[in-house]
């Protein structure tokens, strides 16, 4: 309630103050002025009710306010941040620098990803991935923030997933902070459901991104099954994919083409292909190609899954929206039950998370990876490119695996490195006296995989029989 009357406000306040979405029917689906910024609200009113009703709750406990105060720390840069950009448009390398700050601070505060799939990871990795995360939730959500109620919905569905999963493992007092998360939200879309009287603005939707990425890793550092990080990947599966086929289209540089806007009539905006960054070819020097890649990534478009949805269903934004929420809440289903498998059923737990997510893409998303792949391989035919990878990525992609397969096999902590770069270079050796990287890998038969797994079987038992040959160092890899 209290996030639906200052939502009420800022309908008056937000135009006085200048901030006006103008549709420009390149990047916006509206066809008239709308007040932008009304994430305010939901923030303002998210915030009030969690230190007020908390405390009373609590009895102003010396544990609640310190913690809740670790939740809102990252806020300080993140919503001011938004409202700058809501009214003035900021560009996307400021953002992701303040979001890069963001996500340093919630790690120093101890929203850390510690662990995945029953694996513990060091403090450097922690801190990486980390950043991946946080950013991702951020930048996921502000990317499904395009049609009238989906951001705002899709995350009340996440974090009414999350508040089940807490409440179901006795953690009540996050369970209502989430379940203040969501009143929060449902204030907010009242307004927002189309046709929208408000939008949330960057303010809104990076606050969305925000709560859900801390929640997740909160999540995942007090459940103790193997798959508890499956409960916010799926939870907030939608936006997950979304970022993903995104950042995979943009690097690609598939041709800009603006679906929504194709049919519309001269003068009213661009009606076939859209200049754009995506469309340039990568010229210069590597890291000139590198700085290319990344304002790629910068870049706007109309592509996502809920374009592609609004074409489907003939520009109708409900059923749109609804089929979203019905997709979210499915997922969000599968990863409720994730916490409920038993606790060391790793490859069950592999087997629904990975599946979900084949499932979703298989009916969403086929057509356009298999657009973007056919565009990489037209890119292999160069033979200066398919040198560099075939000697240089091929190569790299074998390192990182066999080095996964090590720390699997050890249990992530009895690895001697003297003795890895031993295995690794007799086993990358062996690939490449038997010719193994002189096969295009793109055009095999079973014969070929028959052959790579009779040579990965002789590299590693060469690799592992040198441990008779040199004197292996204390505490190697027990066999």
């Amino acid at each position: 309630m209290f996030a639906y009357v200052l939502t009420k406000c800022l309908l008056v306040l937000l135009p006085r103050w200048g901030m006006i979405d103008q549709p420009d029917y390149q990047r916006h689906i509206h066809t008239h002025a709308v007040p932008r910024g009304g994430g305010i609200g939901m923030i303002l009113a998210f915030i009030v009710v969690v230190l007020f009703f908390g405390g009373y709750a609590t009895g102003r406990s010396s544990v609640f306010f310190p913690n809740i105060l670790k939740l809102f720390a990252p806020l300080v840069i993140l919503v001011p941040l938004g409202v700058v950009d809501d009214k003035f448009g900021l560009s996307a390398k400021i953002k992701f620098l303040f979001q890069i700050a963001s996500a340093i601070l919630a790690w120093s505060l101890g929203f850390r990803l510690n662990n995945c799939f029953a694996l513990s990871f060091p403090s450097w990795l922690s801190f990486i991935f980390t950043l991946f995360w946080i950013i991702g939730f951020i930048n996921a959500f502000n990317m499904i923030d395009g049609v009238d109620g989906l951001a705002s919905g899709v995350g009340a569905i996440s974090a009414v997933c999350m508040a089940v999963v807490a409440f179901s493992r006795g953690e009540y007092a996050f369970a209502a902070i989430l379940a203040a998360f969501v009143g929060a939200l449902l204030g907010f879309l009242c307004f927002n459901w189309h046709p929208a009287k408000v939008f949330m603005g960057d303010s809104g939707s990076m606050f969305i991104g925000y709560v859900l990425a801390v929640s997740g890793l909160f999540l995942n550092a007090r459940l103790t099954t193997v798959a508890s990080i499956g409960v916010p990947l799926l939870a907030c599966g939608i936006p997950l994919l979304d970022i993903v086929l995104a950042v995979w289209r943009r690097l690609l540089g598939t041709p800009h083409v603006n679906p929504i806007t194709a049919d519309l009539p001269e003068g009213a905006g661009h009606r076939q292909a859209v200049p754009s960054v995506e469309d340039e070819p990568l010229e210069g020097s590597f890291v000139s190609r590198c700085l290319q890649l990344l304002r790629r990534l910068g870049q706007a478009d109309q592509r996502h899954l809920h374009h592609r949805l609004m074409m489907y269903y003939r520009k109708n934004q409900r059923k749109t929206v609804g089929s979203i929420y019905l997709l979210a809440i499915g997922m969000g289903v599968v990863g409720i039950l994730c916490c409920f498998l038993p606790g060391r059923n790793l490859i069950l737990a592999l087997v629904i998370i990975l599946g979900t997510f084949s499932f979703i893409i298989n009916r969403l998303a086929v057509i356009e990876l298999w657009r973007t792949t056919e565009l990489a391989y037209q890119n292999f035919q160069s033979a200066k490119v398919g040198v560099k990878i075939t000697y240089v990525l091929n190569p790299l992609a074998d390192i990182i695996v066999i080095l996964t397969a090590y720390y699997l096999v050890a249990g992530g902590g009895t690895l001697r490195f003297a003795d890895i770069l031993r295995y690794l270079g007799i086993i990358l050796a062996t690939l490449f006296l038997t010719r193994s990287y002189r096969v295009f890998w793109n055009f095999v038969v079973s014969d070929d995989y028959f052959r790579l797994i009779c040579k990965l079987l002789i590299g590693f038992t060469v690799a592992h029989l040198s441990d008779f040959v040199i004197q292996p160092v204390s505490g190697a890899i027990p066999h």
